[in-house]
């Protein structure tokens, strides 16, 4: 079974730290025979500011992930 997994900063400088790309990972076991890798990158910047993209991305990272399977989470950002 699978279920979504959401990561997101609930820090104030969650629009503008960045801490992308995310990525999930497990290797395959016996009873998950497939290895599994996702590369997570934040939302899309939706807001403007006099005609030019904000440069603002909120930190939020979903993933589908299978119930029961352990995973390496590997953040990469900026202090």
């Amino acid at each position: 079974q699978n279920d979504l997994l959401v990561f997101e900063s609930l820090d104030a400088d969650t629009y503008t730290r960045r801490v992308h790309p995310v990525v999930v990972q497990a290797e395959a076991a016996a009873s998950f025979p497939v290895p599994y890798y996702n590369n997570l990158n934040s939302y899309q910047d939706n807001k403007w500011d006099q005609g030019y993209t904000s440069l603002l991305r909120l930190s939020r990272f979903p993933a589908i992930v299978q119930r029961g399977r352990k995973y390496n989470i590997t953040f990469s950002g900026t202090n």
